[in-house]
């Protein structure tokens, strides 16, 4: 398979995982890693970023295309990828420009729910740089952000959806209705942020680019390293 982007699984007590090959497709396995078959070959793209199981719906698995580690010797995606009958058959949902896919963020309850964070092209600017959001399962998509990593926590609605994204310059973004509004928050360090996971809608940790890690309980009015 080579370098790897990304690897999701189903929960216990099943034994599924789904591996994001950089170069060289998916690949899943039925049997905790012993084995592995590969599941995308069809598909007209083999370099891959993100991926991400609906958590209220595990047959759906979505596929960011792109590699999302800026190299030397990276290819460019072609968009995003939805299956529904857990990787035998796959549709393309669109994003065919942004070239790579750095995070996919599925809503815990409804699945047609998606965010997308898209790096763009890894050695210049691009329009399509930024987050996309769908709410009808990739057939629309629209424009919330810039940002390079989205993280999710979510309730049984759209408006109850609160969205933690690493923006531009060194900042947060957070939106608490779904992304119809977007508070952006400074972070205190001169670092570049790569990632970050949120728990709830006032605690998250960012990763930085260098694999430092800060934490905040406040909503981001404090950070702390970790």
């Amino acid at each position: 398979m080579g370098r790897i982007s990304d690897v999701v699984g189903i929960p216990s007590p099943s034994k599924t995982f789904f591996a994001a090959a950089a170069a060289g497709g998916i690949w899943k396995s039925t049997n905790n890693g012993v084995t592995w078959r590969p599941v995308f070959d069809n598909q007209r793209v083999i370099s891959m970023g993100m991926l991400a199981i609906a958590p209220s719906d595990t047959m759906q698995v979505w596929a960011g295309t792109g590699e999302p580690n800026s190299r030397n010797t990276i290819s460019p995606g072609g968009g995003v990828y939805k299956s529904t009958d857990g990787g035998i058959t796959w549709k393309l949902t669109g994003l065919e420009k942004t070239q790579a896919i750095g995070r996919i963020v599925v809503h815990p309850t409804n699945p047609n729910i998606v965010y997308v964070a898209a790096l763009g092209a890894p050695w210049s600017a691009n329009p399509e740089r930024g987050l996309y959001k769908t709410e009808d399962g990739g057939t629309t998509w629209q424009t919330q952000s810039t940002g390079v990593s989205v993280s999710l926590v979510a309730g049984s609605s759209p408006s109850a959806t609160v969205c933690w994204l690493v923006g531009p310059a060194g900042t947060v973004v957070v939106t608490g209705d779904g992304g119809r509004s977007w508070q952006r928050i400074a972070f205190p360090a001169a670092v570049d942020l790569r990632s970050v996971r949120a728990t709830d809608d006032k605690t998250a940790t960012v990763v930085t680019a260098d694999s430092r890690q800060f934490s905040t309980s406040d909503g981001g009015a404090t950070w702390h390293p970790r």
